[in-house]
């Protein structure tokens, strides 16, 4: 359009955001960000939902959880709560979700950016923190057209100004929200001399300290690292073929949908899929550091991973269960059982509101997937309480 890629629009829906019964049986929370000032979280679903819940104000603490100690597999005494909003954003799916701010502001001046098949919107977190009700419509601040791919997955660079987008066309989109929405960059990564068609660009992540860098992953078992200031990719390795012995299971495939990085830094991740879930240096990517094999079945499929605060890895997958995974060696620390049948977004939160996780008693987790069910839970693996979405 001639207002270029990004524009002011406002939504306008008719439809309410309540569920029918039918579509609460199958619904899918998909993604999750944390506002900038950690006062609320929001989370995404398959019917094109945005869910606001305040966690913090839930008043459930780590000590007054009714729990047995003794089991690493037990549920608190859990209170079911309600999101303090929801809003509908479109009629598809929300696959992801970011917040954009510059790193350590910790007022709510930033955006929220909501990934779908028709774009990523882009709201305001003042509007969001302000809403009341279940069929509010907060404004759409911006619009980023993705020339018709499907936002897989967001990141926000620490600038507080660029947004990186994978998208299932194959590519890697880098916008310059400060300027208008400008694209500023496009990794393609298709194989021009194959009749294959692109590989789906899966998740892209960023570490915090460096405002430059990247790394992605795909359909076809690739993992990339991106310089924002370069054209070309600055490396890249297959996990299934570099470690055969200990990563790949070629009965499942390479594609890798589960990747996640260190909050500091892009240069320890964690990827698998297909291949098996195991944490790796960008100095050595012949032999991973650690292989995370903690289901009792090789079976289990890895769909997302979180680092912890305390050198500790967040593992669900195709079951409700989470595993706590010890970085060094990939031992099992703690399981929790969740509500979800399968899960698919983790996500580590500060206690109180605090911006930022200071040290390693102050986070709490949540685990949500194919259910109806946000599960939020102590770091010891107690769960304390859930939403109902």
């Amino acid at each position: 359009s001639a207002m270029g890629p990004i524009q002011d629009i406002i939504t306008s829906t008719d439809d309410s955001s309540a569920l029918t019964a039918a579509e609460r049986a199958h619904l899918l929370v998909y993604s999750h960000a944390e506002s900038p000032s950690n006062t609320l979280v929001a989370y995404s679903t398959n019917f094109g939902q945005v869910l606001l819940c305040n966690i913090h104000s839930a008043n459930c603490s780590n000590d007054s959880v009714n729990a047995d100690l003794t089991s690493t597999n037990v549920s608190a005494v859990e209170p079911c709560l309600s999101p303090i909003s929801i809003f509908k954003a479109n009629n598809f799916g929300i696959y992801c979700l970011a917040t954009i701010a510059s790193s350590g502001d910790s007022s709510e001046h930033g955006f929220m950016a909501a990934g779908s098949a028709n774009g990523v919107f882009g709201y305001s977190w003042t509007d969001l923190v302000n809403l009341d009700g279940y069929d509010a419509s907060p404004a759409v601040r911006w619009r980023l057209d993705l020339s018709g791919g499907t936002a897989n997955s967001l990141a926000s660079m620490s600038d507080g100004h660029q947004l990186i987008v994978a998208c299932n066309d194959g590519c890697v989109k880098l916008y310059d929200l400060g300027h208008g929405g400008r694209l500023v960059r496009a990794w393609s990564f298709d194989d021009s001399s194959s009749n294959q068609s692109a590989a789906s660009v899966l998740r892209v992540t960023v570490g915090s300290s460096d405002s430059s860098s990247a790394v992605c992953s795909d359909e076809a078992g690739f993992v990339r690292f991106l310089d924002s200031r370069q054209r070309s990719v600055r490396n890249s390795f297959q996990p299934a073929l570099a470690a055969p012995d200990s990563v790949a299971r070629p009965y499942l495939g390479n594609w890798l949908t589960c990747l996640a990085c260190r909050p500091d830094t892009v240069d320890w991740f964690a990827c698998g899929g297909g291949p098996r879930l195991a944490i790796w240096h960008s100095a050595n990517l012949i032999e991973p550091i650690a292989t995370i094999d903690w289901q009792p079945t090789d079976q289990f499929t890895p769909f997302c991973a979180e680092f912890s605060p305390c050198d500790r890895l967040l593992v669900g997958g195709n079951s409700s269960l989470v595993g706590q995974v010890s970085t060094v060696n990939g031992s099992l620390v703690s399981k929790t059982k969740l509500s979800c049948w399968q899960t698919m977004s983790i996500g580590c939160l500060g206690i109180g509101g605090d911006s930022g996780l200071s040290s390693v008693r102050d986070w709490r987790f949540t685990g949500c997937g194919l259910g109806s069910r946000i599960d939020v839970c102590s770091q010891l693996g107690y769960r304390l309480f859930s939403l109902s979405a």
